[in-house]
């Protein structure tokens, strides 16, 4: 690798980084913006960095850019640019607008050279720099503190369980979707922690009398230390059965009693809902039974029925097993002379299991990925996704992995997608509500309802108005194998009703629908594109201008690239 080039590069990254972050190298000095506004020279390179990105009509948003100044001091620091920028004289823009260059084809395979070499190097630099990053955190905090070391056991063991998800292949997003759904199911997610003034829910109340019908609970049922041990045959029947049959305790166990109401208070509103509809349909199946309900919220073992295992006769004949022609000829093509495989995996933990316990063993469980926020995609879906990527673009031998910081940047990109497209279904559908609600030709039942048609008016105003995804992919992909690939064809169902094609017109878009275009034919045709108003003096001056700038910018591309070789071959 050339070390101009490489030494070139880190300069544009570093470049590239202060721009991003709004750091220029020549700080503009602080100033007085009347009426009432001092501005510091951080405070002028977050403003104008700010501006690039935010809309000057839009100064709230830049004041909360800057964070120590008003709305009023932006707006008064925007019209003294204002009057500032009118009292200069105004300049050709396209003469001292510099060109974008352009090189021949040769630099660029030189650059597409340098790149392959580039991707083996940069790893080792994030490395570096992470690791300088956590270097410096720990020696900025004070060692004399007495809480000092616990916080740098809990910032090395945070470090750990990050490095941990920086390369997530298809079985660590298995392992991560297990843990989020067990503790889902367990109720161990953040909502559950989460203290939140919720009002409190009632305890689901124990089984009593219904309809005439006493159910049984443990005040009704007598105890065992109640009936008589030395019953001898002589005795009644039904003292007989009161000592054969075990009879329930007069109170109930621990684990059978109902959770408080603080328990309630303390998860979510969705897993209120679920845990009291998961208690409701246990106290049924008790009712049904006649046994005393488990209200714990926890999830009770299942019974299962344990299969009676029969051995099957021994055939009086066997079947000879002949090899499949084409099992043989892929065995005799191979030329290292391995064998065929039988079937059986090697010993040992397979891929997932170890990765669970790595997991384990870092602490990482469901509770710790929903406080990353990792918990908003399904994980095994993610891991197909990157195999049809492999299949479609990628190498066959090299599987794609994913960072966890990806995965944060996408559900950023999901949830700002998600709440905008929201917005405007509520904003579309209010507006609908006013103009429908006093015509008595449509029927508004619930004027507080989102309807389906709202969210596709809401996508299609915000350009997403494709309603099938399969078209962005390949056509040529293999699928992915799965264990239905071998089901016969004549024991799939028959398929009965066949949709066929559509007989109306596609509705047209939003902006259509509410202003259509009028076209009003000419009198005349005009073949002339230019206004009559139009200075044909002026224009030949101006065209002639623009190819004398031309020229000049196809001298410095020639001369940018001279320099370019020139300083790679040293």
């Amino acid at each position: 690798m050339s070390e101009v080039y490489l030494s070139d590069y880190e300069n544009h990254l570093a470049q590239l980084k202060a721009h991003l972050s709004g750091k220029t190298s020549e700080s503009l000095p602080p100033a007085f913006i009347p009426p009432a506004g001092y501005w510091t020279s951080r405070e002028k390179d977050t403003f104008f960095h700010a501006l690039t990105i935010h809309s000057r009509l839009r100064p709230d948003l830049i004041a909360a850019s800057v964070k120590s100044k008003t709305i009023l001091d932006v707006c008064a620091y925007l019209d003294a640019l204002d009057r500032a920028a009118a009292s200069e004289p105004i300049l050709s823009q396209r003469a001292t607008l510099e060109g974008a260059m352009e090189v021949s084809d040769s630099w660029v395979d030189y650059e597409e050279a340098q790149a392959s070499e580039l991707m083996e190097v940069e790893p080792g630099w994030e490395e570096e720099v992470k690791e300088h990053k956590r270097a410096e955190l720990l020696t900025n905090r004070f060692r004399d503190d007495p809480a000092y070391w616990s916080w740098k056991d809990e910032q090395e063991s945070l470090w750990r369980k990050q490095d941990n998800l920086v390369h997530l292949s298809l079985p660590h997003l298995s392992v991560m979707e297990r843990l989020l759904q067990k503790s889902d199911a367990t109720g161990e997610t953040l909502d559950s922690v989460r203290q939140t003034p919720e009002p409190a829910l009632e305890p689901l109340p124990t089984p009593e009398s219904r309809d005439g019908v006493i159910q049984i609970t443990p005040q009704h049922v007598p105890s065992l230390d109640a009936t008589e041990p030395d019953q001898g045959p002589s005795g009644s029947a039904d003292n007989r059965s009161a000592s054969v049959t075990p009879a329930l305790p007069a109170s109930p166990p621990p684990s059978h009693i109902p959770p408080s109401a603080d328990y309630f208070r303390a998860l979510s509103p969705a897993s209120r809902r679920r845990l009291k509809k998961r208690l409701s349909m246990r106290k049924a199946r008790a009712e049904a039974r006649g046994t005393v309900p488990n209200l714990l919220p926890i999830i009770l073992p299942s019974h299962t029925k344990t299969k009676i295992y029969v051995p099957k006769p021994r055939p009086h004949t066997y079947k000879k097993r002949h090899k499949k022609p084409d099992v043989e000829e892929e065995a005799n093509d191979r030329d290292d002379g391995e064998i065929a495989a039988t079937g059986q995996r090697e010993g040992g933990l397979d891929p997932e299991a170890k990765i669970q316990q790595i997991f384990q063993d870092q602490g990482i469980d469901g509770n710790t990925l929903v406080q990353w926020g990792l918990d908003v995609f399904n994980m095994r879906k993610l891991g197909k996704l990157m195999g049809l990527f492999d299949r479609a673009y990628g190498d066959s031998d090299q599987k794609s992995t994913i960072s966890v910081n990806t995965i944060e940047i996408l559900r950023n990109i999901l949830l700002d997608f998600t709440s905008t497209i929201v917005q405007s279904a509520i904003s579309i559908r209010e507006q609908e509500v006013v103009l429908k609600r006093n015509m008595k030709i449509w029927r508004l039942q619930k004027e507080d309802k989102i309807t389906p048609a709202n969210i596709h008016d809401a996508l299609m105003m915000h350009g997403f108005n494709r309603q099938n995804l399969l078209t962005d992919f390949p056509k040529d992909v293999p699928k992915d194998p799965s264990p239905d690939d071998g089901e016969n064809d004549d024991e799939r169902p028959e398929q009965r009703f066949v949709e066929g094609e559509c007989t109306f017109h596609a509705r047209l878009p939003l902006h259509r629908e509410l202003a259509s275009f009028v076209f009003r034919p000419e009198f005349f045709e005009d073949n002339s594109l230019l206004s009559p108003e139009t200075n044909m003096d002026e224009l030949d001056a101006e065209l002639d201008d623009e190819l004398v700038l031309d020229e000049r910018d196809c001298q410095l591309e020639a001369q940018y690239e001279k320099e370019l070789w020139e300083a790679v071959a040293g």
